[in-house]
């Protein structure tokens, strides 16, 4: 892990707790700041990992937490929250 780069430890942690999310059988599920030390490109191969696996569980619920705005993303990603039952809310930041 030393050896990888700050995107690349963040994204690699991220797929670590993603495959064990298929173990909990918590009907929530909850992640800070997964795009921490990321860079654009590791951040979007991330949102569109989290978007496909929250297709896949449906029944789910998921709360991620991150102080960067995705709007432009997601709308790059075709991503229309109302069609996918997915709901975006933006904090103010905090001074």
């Amino acid at each position: 892990m030393r050896t990888l780069s700050g995107g690349e430890q963040a994204f690699s942690t991220l797929a670590l707790a993603l495959s064990m999310w298929q173990f909990s059988a918590t009907p929530v599920r909850a992640m800070d700041e997964f795009d921490k030390n990321m860079d654009a490109t590791y951040q979007k191969v991330s949102l569109q990992l989290l978007l496909e696996l929250f297709g896949e569980q449906s029944k789910k619920q998921f709360l991620i937490l991150t102080p960067l705005d995705y709007s432009a993303l997601l709308t790059e990603l075709n991503v229309c929250s109302d069609a996918q039952r997915i709901r975006f809310h933006r904090l103010e930041s905090v001074r």
